[in-house]
């Protein structure tokens, strides 16, 4: 009775651990640009022209000349779900570094989870400064110095960062509450990995359109308010195929 009753209790195990290795899924999407690509933009820049140049390139949108994808579409889940990938779980207490180099914020465009840590820079031979207003933080930065705040409880969302030095200077930090999040690559692939599955509602943004309220999906038109839209992860890769946006929604 006892060898029958830990063999049931082994399939059990057994049976657990294949519902728990079947419970995660992951996301994929391309976002391009449903028109002829835009050419690249600079701005100009006036002040400490020997290490900043002239010029800066305009990184607010960047459409690929080749395949149209638009990078820096920021997909966030919603809300915090119950359970959480182990491997989301320690990269979600990565640091999350932008450096100041050649007078620009590089990435141009950062995802930062409750848990994560913020690192700040400064590569160049000169100083900054790095305003956020979203996260109460304004400091000046000497050249080849790191600053590294402690953060208390910041609202979710996009924040700029800005050089009040060097004005032409804009980068962005997308606060999640979750560390599912993620941005798109140069060619407009997005992936979230190691999704819970279920239904879950996510939140697209874009610096130039905000929050996304509209995308063409397989010919349709699709309408997200304020940017939400829900997605039924399954157990594999739920690819989502190519979702353009129109040219219109990034105008100035």
């Amino acid at each position: 009775m006892k060898d029958k009753l830990l063999a049931i209790l082994a399939l059990f195990i057994v049976l657990g651990s294949g519902v728990r290795a079947a419970e995660w899924g992951a996301v994929r999407m391309r976002f391009t640009f449903d028109g002829e690509p835009p050419k690249p933009q600079f701005l100009s820049a006036n002040k400490d022209k020997d290490v900043c140049g002239t010029s800066v390139p305009d990184e607010s949108l960047l459409v690929n000349s080749q395949d149209r994808g638009i990078a820096n579409v920021v997909c966030m889940m919603s809300s915090p779900p119950d359970d959480v990938h182990p491997d989301v779980l320690t990269s979600a207490h990565d640091e999350v570094k932008i450096s100041v180099k050649l007078c620009r914020f590089q990435p141009h465009v950062v995802v930062l989870g409750l848990s994560n840590r913020l690192v700040i820079s400064n590569e160049d031979p000169i100083g900054h400064s790095a305003h956020v207003p979203s996260l109460e933080i304004s400091p000046l930065i000497s050249s080849g110095k790191d600053y590294r705040p402690i953060i208390q409880n910041p609202g979710p969302g996009p924040g700029s960062v800005v050089c009040n030095i060097h004005p032409w200077m804009v980068g962005w930090i997308v606060v999640t509450k979750n560390p599912y999040a993620a941005l798109s690559d140069e060619h407009g692939v997005l992936t979230l990995n190691n999704l819970p599955t279920g239904k879950w509602q996510f939140r697209l943004w874009h610096e130039r359109s905000g929050w996304l309220t509209s995308a063409i999906r397989e010919k349709r038109i699709e309408r997200w308010e304020k940017g939400y839209v829900t997605i039924d992860v399954q157990p594999q890769v739920n690819d989502l195929g190519e979702i353009k946006l129109s040219p219109e929604i990034f105008k100035r």
